[in-house]
């Protein structure tokens, strides 16, 4: 693969593609499963539910950001300074393959690796904001938005830029003058006994696809190559149908 084709990172001419003023319904569903299944991997730690409201104020911003960046060649991701009180996560990607909801959800989640308990901080100086959002225990309400758009600078492989916003009532991160660990501490919440973080597979099962083609994972089984063998990571993300993951 060429090695422009496809990255990402987080929180951090353009032709428009996607300018629509909400995600449909399955993208709403998917993206709350992803939400709630990894808060699920936490103790005490409550279900969120999909507001409209909120969802309408992420995707006005997610636009806005893809139009804020139209002819610049780098990509700044800036915070809402009109956020009135929400959380918010932001992620952008250029991949020819789509980002998703779950996609970017999962990629602020496993911030976690860096999160430190103990001292409600990062171990090493990495940002772990948004993994502490998502799991957030008061946070109760979240929208996303999303806004996709052409490349601008590997159009030709076929990627588009996705500007991924998502935001959270009552938001995260959020603590009194002097209170930094306790209210950390009642609200990132430690995994439960054997928690398993689920693979982006597992959260978006919508693409049904072999990711490096029908004709290769099927060269592979019949090499002897097994879904659930030692190369089964493997096989779950390159040949997800062939696996019979969906």
């Amino acid at each position: 693969m060429n090695a422009f084709k496809g990255f990402a990172f987080v929180m951090a001419a353009i032709i428009f593609f996607n300018t629509s003023d909400c995600l449909s319904e399955q993208e709403i569903e998917l993206c709350v499963n992803a939400h709630n299944t990894l808060r699920a991997l936490h103790v005490n730690t409550p279900s969120l539910q999909w507001d409209d409201a909120i969802a309408a104020k992420a995707q006005a911003y997610a636009l806005k950001l893809l139009k804020d960046h139209r002819g610049k060649k780098g990509t700044k991701l800036v915070h809402d300074t009109n956020s009135k009180g929400l959380g918010e996560n932001l992620y952008w990607g250029d991949n020819a393959k789509p980002a998703t909801c779950p996609k970017a959800t999962l990629s602020w989640y496993n911030e976690i690796k860096d999160y430190d308990y103990s001292t409600a901080r990062s171990k090493n100086l990495k940002a772990v904001g948004h993994f502490t959002q998502v799991v957030w225990r008061n946070t109760i309400r979240f929208g996303v938005g999303i806004a996709v758009a052409k490349s601008r600078k590997y159009a030709q492989y076929g990627n588009k830029e996705y500007f991924i916003v998502a935001k959270y009532s009552p938001q995260g991160n959020f603590y009194m003058t002097g209170h930094r660990l306790r209210d950390y501490t009642e609200n990132v919440q430690p995994r439960k006994p054997g928690a398993v973080t689920p693979s982006l597979e597992v959260l978006d099962p919508s693409p049904c696809t072999n990711y490096i083609g029908d004709t290769t994972c099927s060269k592979y089984l019949g090499w002897g190559i097994k879904c659930d063998g030692d190369y089964a990571s493997y096989m779950k993300t390159k040949c997800f149908k062939a696996c019979g993951h969906c």
